[in-house]
């Protein structure tokens, strides 16, 4: 009978144990890095939590538009007569628009004066759908010579003004107020307002 050599086609204890060790520091690492106090987990549970607060920051402020709306909608002063007032247009050019939100509210104070004396005031809102020019015409906001302000009260979390938040013009027959807008890379959802007055 011969005997066959034993050829070295095992491992051995030694290097059994060290990838064992090995992997066990791996695998403490990649637990720490998920679910420890600055793992993937706790920054995902925070940015959810941001998220929300954002939400929530963003509603409250759109349900106190929309009470303002409520309280000042179709308010035309004292003048009952009002079948020669003219409108206003306002005018949104937004240069940049993230598709991925949708569409957002934009919503503006308009208040008109003559003689001294305020003849109108409301708070309207358009739906902005995408770059470009968005615009919302006022009906009868005044009668023609009058100063007629346009101020943006809110423009989306997502959205800046790039021109004056507020312009003023005189009423005539082709009134219009220009605003630019831009994104501002936010990613906050938002709903739409409703002018119901």
């Amino acid at each position: 009978m011969k005997k066959e050599k034993k050829g070295n086609r095992g491992i051995t204890l030694v290097a059994l144990v060290i990838t064992i060790i090995v992997l066990i520091i791996l695998a403490g690492i990649t637990l720490s890095s998920i679910v420890g106090t600055d793992g993937i987990i706790t920054k995902a549970q925070e940015a959810k939590q941001n998220m929300a607060n954002a939400v929530g920051e963003e509603k409250e402020y759109i349900d106190y538009l929309t009470n303002e709306l409520l309280a000042l909608g179709g308010q035309e002063g004292e003048n009952p007569d009002t079948t020669n007032y003219l409108p206003v247009t306002i005018n949104v050019l937004l240069d940049s628009y993230n598709t991925t939100l949708g569409e957002f509210p934009m919503v503006f104070k308009v208040k008109t004066v003559s003689q001294g004396e305020i003849v109108y005031e409301d708070v309207v809102s358009m739906q902005v759908t995408g770059a470009g020019n968005t615009t919302l015409e006022v009906p009868k906001v005044g009668p023609e010579g009058s100063k007629v302000t346009v101020e943006v009260m809110y423009s989306g979390a997502n959205y800046d003004i790039t021109t004056d938040t507020a312009i003023s013009v005189d009423l005539g027959k082709d009134a219009k107020t220009e605003f630019g807008a831009t994104y501002n890379g936010g990613l906050v959802s938002v709903s739409s307002v409703e002018n119901n007055g």
